[in-house]
């Protein structure tokens, strides 16, 4: 079946909060001021043009950085290339927004995401803009069962 990743638009937010109900997890609020992507897969009967969503992923831009704070994937449909070309989606992204890079917080194995140009860094290691930002503060306790990521751009 054929994938394609685009920028959600506003129409588009009640298929992605249906999307994040039927895979279990909690609502994104529109107003969270994430760019969202959505990876969509088209259905069976293509010929209509019908897509359904298997994973969307949000990205925030604060200061002159953007962090990734919303992954939701359809762990049926969704395997684990397409993940790594959804984040590929997302450094493009946070590249045209002209940030100085991409962080984020994931307990899935660090090596995953080294071939995409992430490496594990410290929490100290956060660039100044971010040290209090409460993405990271609200998951400090976790640490090191969390593992931060960063993709500095140079």
């Amino acid at each position: 079946m054929v994938k394609t990743i685009r920028a959600v638009a506003p129409n588009d937010i009640g298929q992605v909060q249906a999307f994040i109900e039927r895979v279990g997890l909690e609502e994104i609020s529109p107003s969270s001021g994430a760019t969202l992507l959505l990876m969509e897969e088209a259905m069976a009967y293509e010929d209509q043009g019908e897509t359904a969503p298997i994973a969307v992923i949000g990205i925030v831009e604060t200061h002159d950085h953007a962090i990734l704070r919303h992954m939701i994937v359809d762990s049926k449909r969704c395997k684990a290339e397409d993940i790594l070309q959804l984040l590929m989606a997302a450094i493009k992204q946070a590249k045209a927004m002209e940030v100085k890079g991409l962080y984020f917080l994931t307990k899935a194995a660090a090596e995953m995401f080294q071939p995409l140009g992430f490496s594990v860094i410290q929490p100290i290691e956060l660039p100044d803009a971010l040290q209090n930002d409460p993405w990271f503060a609200i998951h400090e306790e976790e640490i090191p069962a969390i593992k931060l990521l960063a993709h500095v751009f140079h």
